[in-house]
């Protein structure tokens, strides 16, 4: 059986804290990220691992207001997008476009 894994990667370099822990605010966003995130079904039937870069915007809420995900998957890249547009990642500057990436591995 195939199984899925997981996986996410910051590709902020920020040494800021968020709320009361102890954990770099990155480490703490992509944690965030990676437990809101679903799996694309395209994904899922592809049988192919692939990586895709999201570049998202927040406002002063950490509400994210623009979401673009790189990807020759029309599919996944609309359902990444639509996931992203639900999150709120505060700590980070708004109007700045951050990035990160999000790896989707089949083995």
């Amino acid at each position: 059986m195939k199984s899925l894994i997981f996986l996410t990667v910051f590709s902020l370099s920020l040494i800021a804290k968020a709320g009361d822990t102890n954990k770099p605010l990155s480490q703490t966003l992509s944690e965030k990220v990676k437990a809101a995130l679903i799996i694309p079904e395209s994904l899922k039937h592809a049988q192919t691992s692939q990586k895709i870069t999201v570049y998202f915007m927040v406002d002063a809420n950490g509400n994210v207001t623009e979401a673009n995900a790189d990807t020759c998957n029309k599919e996944a890249r609309t359902d990444i997008e639509r996931q992203f547009l639900k999150l709120n990642l505060k700590g980070l500057t708004p109007g700045v476009y951050n990035c990160i990436d999000v790896s989707f591995v089949i083995g």
